[in-house]
């Protein structure tokens, strides 16, 4: 944690086009009351903000300065956040969260509380200031700012893994959570996966409430869209490379040369916790002396775990078992001139961690989930003249980045790990200097400040992508029609497009269900606007031909059927006509169990199949349930259609796979081609909007389910639908 800080910090500093302000905690509890003035004094003066925790009492036994921002010794961010994303489940932590999830749920929202007022109160210009909020522990403070700065761009990242949606879904405050990190503008991670993991999760989570498209997540509740995207934050090389030149790092290496006496050195530089995988990597090391005996007293590990701040009962039952391990390897192994493990359990100075990672021939990081692991960047930037060889796991994230030069292995496979590190130990100088030149490369370039500097560019330039404006415009709330203004405007014209659906406006869901015919008025109000020569009237469907044809067949009606695929224009003698080539149908006997799967332990839905479309409908489901099977459904047949040539669609209350690039608005447009060729193309508008000067007219019913309708309509200078 307090390398990471490091490198936010590195990172921060080198923006020099930005008047950067840092707003952080500052731990007080071995501090004396006396000195917080100067601390603060320090800190601000380095263009710093400390919020002191917890609260020291005052000279007259009242607590003084900023409020107080953890009141016991476990928090919600470090027994339930941290755990979660490192794919610790919840129900095997010893601690019993129900008896303690309100109390520090309240914890947690009063610490980002803290947290956003004390940044509110800096902002100058909400237009041009951007605020960068960091990791798990100030999930919340997006949305707290974003309830009183309605324009300022809030960024979010966050520097651990993020779960898959399955360990997610276990958090008891989900919707809260990623609802408070979706008031950002912005939002990154390490890597690609741990985004696509945030997309799934809220997706599952939030269902119909939120829309995912290639890299937004956009919000229909709060009708804001977040970019989501990966941004590898990386180290400060300088720092070490000036670090070797030092007097005090040389002396170091001599005399750790002169410890050590020849003898090959594997590193491992870790915090002593569960998800660093330090007995996976003495149980390999175990191994490796097990199976190739020609390298016993020739090699030391050196592990030095460092403790974490908090200490607590699952903590002391890890360290008793890690030196276990050591005693009992060391006594395996051991000879009385060599230790096959050197082994501290405390921190080392800067000069001291330099000069072991200038000096070792291998590094070996075994982490079951990490973030991005700074420690094999570390290595690389200190290798530059050894060339030692880096051992990573690939739960690392790190691994997606120096996968090309770092030796990859599972660290749950001890057999595995143990042959690298005997392939570590013999690779050849010409392979061992190729690899590094590989990472080095990009250690180089993508440092702690490119990360800084990118992710703050992103956010000051950012521009949404024009479908994804319209995809927030279409959000928004419709004023009502005034009925008097419409019917004006109605009047007036002399060529009118009506353009309306058919389940919803025309067919309500029982007679849908029902197949139950239309209403005799409903037939003679549109037998008669068909029957004025002025009207072209369109009904398009997302139902099959034949369902159209049964309902609407006998009227002088154009006609789209299957989102579009297939049109009439005209009535019932009217050919039908396909927009596109005849797809591709092999997909569907595929998905067909899928969709009965889901039906059968759905109550109240049921599947449509119609002859190039399947959809299934879920209005009648319980509203929540129905949600969430909705989500998981998309998601599956996301995975399972990921190469056919169909795409597949959540909304109002139905899943549907269709035809790739089959919509209502590519139909409609074609629609208003054919109204040109016919000469009845529209010159006068009744828009849905009141009070547009205007001479065309189109009346419409509900939004489509896609937005297609409305770029179509706006690509044909229709304003204003």
């Amino acid at each position: 944690e307090k390398r990471t800080t490091l490198n936010v910090l590195d990172g921060l500093k080198s923006l020099k086009a930005f008047n950067v302000t840092i707003v952080g905690t500052v731990d007080t509890r071995a501090t004396d009351p006396e000195d917080l003035d100067t601390i603060r004094e320090m800190l601000e003066a380095e263009g710093c903000v400390p919020l002191f925790t917890p609260r020291v009492p005052g000279k007259g036994g009242a607590a003084d300065g900023p409020p107080q921002l953890h009141t016991t010794g476990t928090t919600l961010s470090e027994d339930t956040l941290w755990p979660l994303f490192h794919y610790i489940p919840l129900s095997t932590l010893e601690a019993d969260f129900s008896d303690t999830q309100r109390a520090q749920w309240d914890e947690y929202e009063r610490m980002n509380r803290v947290f956003a007022d004390a940044v509110s109160s800096r902002v100058r210009d909400e237009t041009a200031d951007l605020v960068w909020v960091h990791d798990y522990q100030c999930m919340l403070v997006p949305s707290m700012l974003r309830e009183r700065w309605a324009k300022l761009r809030v960024g979010w990242f966050l520097h651990t893994p993020f779960p898959s949606s399955e360990m997610y879904l276990t958090l008891p405050r989900r919707r809260e959570i990623l609802r408070g990190v979706l008031s950002a503008n912005l939002i990154g991670f390490h890597i690609y996966d741990y985004v696509r993991h945030f997309m799934n999760a809220c997706m599952r989570v939030l269902a119909t409430d939120i829309t995912v498209d290639h890299k937004y997540v956009m919000d229909s509740l709060n009708r804001q869209a977040s970019a989501v995207d990966a941004f590898p934050n990386g180290i400060d090389p300088g720092r070490y490379a000036r670090a070797l030149k030092t007097n005090a790092v040389k002396d170091l290496i001599i005399d750790l040369q002169r410890h050590f006496d020849g003898k090959r050195i594997v590193l491992g530089l870790d915090l002593l916790d569960f998800v660093k995988g330090i007995p996976h990597k003495l149980m390999a090391y175990e191994k490796f002396l097990a199976d190739y005996p020609a390298w016993r007293g020739r090699v030391t590990l050196v592990q030095i775990a460092v403790p974490p701040d908090v200490d607590n009962a699952p903590l002391q039952k890890l360290k008793n078992k890690v030196h276990k391990l050591v005693g009992r390897i060391n006594g395996r192994f051991g000879t009385l001139e060599h230790s096959p493990i050197h082994y501290l359990d405390q921190a080392i100075s800067f000069d001291q961690q330099v000069a072991l990672t200038f000096l070792a021939d291998v590094a070996m990081i075994t982490s079951l989930r990490e973030g991005m692991s700074h420690t094999a960047f570390e290595f690389i930037a200190c290798q530059e003249k050894n060339h030692g060889v880096l051992i990573l796991s690939e739960f690392a994230g790190a691994a997606q980045a120096l996968g090309s030069g770092a030796i990859m292995v599972n660290p749950l496979h001890t057999d595995d790990m143990a042959a690298a590190i005997d392939t570590a130990l013999g690779m050849g100088a010409r392979e061992r200097e190729e690899r590094h030149s590989r990472m080095l490369e990009y250690v180089q370039k993508f440092t702690a400040a490119y990360w800084a500097d990118n992710f703050c560019t992103e956010m000051l330039t950012q521009e949404l992508d024009l479908a994804v404006t319209h995809q927030l415009d279409a959000l928004s709330v419709p004023s009502p029609l005034a009925p008097a203004a419409v019917v004006d405007k109605y009047r007036q014209s002399h060529r009118r497009l009506i353009v309306t659906g058919l389940l919803g406006v025309l067919v309500d869901y029982a007679a849908f269900k029902n197949l139950e015919p239309l209403q005799d008025e409903l037939w003679h109000t549109l037998s008669a606007l068909c029957s004025d020569p002025r009207n072209t009237v369109v009904v398009i469907t997302g139902r099959e031909r034949a369902l159209a044809q049964q309902w609407l067949g006998n009227l002088p009606v154009w006609l789209a059927a299957e989102n579009g695929l297939f049109y009439r224009l005209g009535g019932r003698s009217a050919e039908w006509h396909c927009a596109a080539d005849l797809p591709d149908v092999s997909w569907m006997a595929g998905v067909r169990p899928v969709f009965k799967y889901f039906e059968q332990r759905t109550p109240s839905t049921f599947t449509e199949v119609q002859e190039y479309t399947m959809t299934w409908h879920y209005r009648e489901a319980d509203e929540d349930f129905g949600e969430i099977q909705a989500s998981d459904l998309q998601l599956h047949l996301d995975k399972v259609l990921g190469n056919m040539p169909v795409e597949v669609s959540l909304d109002a209350k139905q899943v549907q796979v269709r035809p790739y690039g089959v919509s209502k608005g590519a139909v409609l447009e074609h629609i208003m081609e054919e109204l040109t060729s016919y000469g009845r193309d529209t010159d006068t508008l009744v828009t849905a909007k009141p009070a547009v000067s205007s001479s065309a007219s189109v009346l419409a019913g509900p939004p489509a389910t896609d937005m297609g309708a409305e770029d179509a309509l706006r690509a044909a200078s229709v304003p204003n639908l």
